[in-house]
């Protein structure tokens, strides 16, 4: 909660590689998303943003139904929040993922 809104590439370099590591639970990679999605909160950061996006796409339809992906969507939101017309291109993405998801 310290580092909420200060957009810390310190710490984000702490959390980030949390989101790629294959034996990180998805209670634990959740988690990450939304302390780093609060970190970046309303700044688009692009780092955050394609990590979030990465992680959301190789995971499985069985992970992603977990109640613990609710929190990735949210640290991807979270760093777009009042930022609407920045997010029509992860919206775009979004949509790509969504169609992979529903033909597997």
């Amino acid at each position: 909660m310290a580092y909420a809104g200060s957009n810390r590439d310190e710490v984000l370099k702490l959390l980030l590689p949390v989101l790629a590591d294959p034996k990180a639970s998805m209670e634990v990679i959740g988690m990450a998303s939304l302390a780093c999605g609060m970190i970046a909160v309303g700044s688009c950061n692009g780092d955050v943003t394609s990590t979030i996006l990465q992680t959301l796409m190789e995971k499985t339809e069985a992970d992603l139904k977990s109640t613990y992906a609710r929190f990735i969507a949210l640290g991807l939101a979270l760093t777009y929040l009042g930022k609407q017309e920045a997010a029509d291109t992860i919206l775009a993405a979004l949509q790509v993922c969504v169609i992979r998801v529903d033909h597997t």
